[in-house]
């Protein structure tokens, strides 16, 4: 397995909202749902749900820790090990927003060459990448 496999292989999600990090009351649910319904929205392909993973959440909760500087940084994915989609807001986000923030990319993804216009949907693919298989967010 080549190391761009690897690197799809898990999925990481971090949230970090300037006056909060996220609520107690977002559950693995509220972050699964929005994910599987997008990979099941698309047409002719059978990607799999996503399941929640605490190893990846510990790993999202530490970093989003560090940037309650509201810089938004990539983590370096764990040496490039982990995917990750960030999502920044000045009051409190939702995991379910911050979700549908990547998935409304959508529009931007070329399907039948399955690549994105003008580097618009980068979040998306996150989203909906095949190999992808946990989700944990921080």
């Amino acid at each position: 397995m080549g190391s761009f496999s690897i690197l799809c292989i898990l999925s990481l999600i971090l949230i970090v909202s300037c006056s909060n990090i996220t609520s107690a009351q977002d559950s693995p649910i509220d972050y699964l749902k929005p994910h599987n319904a997008a990979r099941s929205a698309i047409e002719g392909l059978n990607i799999s749900n996503l399941v929640w993973d605490e190893k990846l959440v510990a790993f999202a909760q530490n970093y989003a820790n560090q940037r309650k500087d509201c810089k938004v940084i990539p983590s370096g994915g764990n040496g490039g090990y982990y995917g990750e989609n960030l999502a920044i807001s000045n009051g409190y986000i939702s995991g379910a927003e911050a979700v549908k923030l990547w998935v409304d990319e959508q529009p931007h993804f070329d399907q039948y060459h399955n690549k994105c216009v003008n580097g618009e949907c980068l979040h998306y693919t996150q989203v909906i990448w095949n190999d992808s298989l946990r989700v944990g967010c921080g």
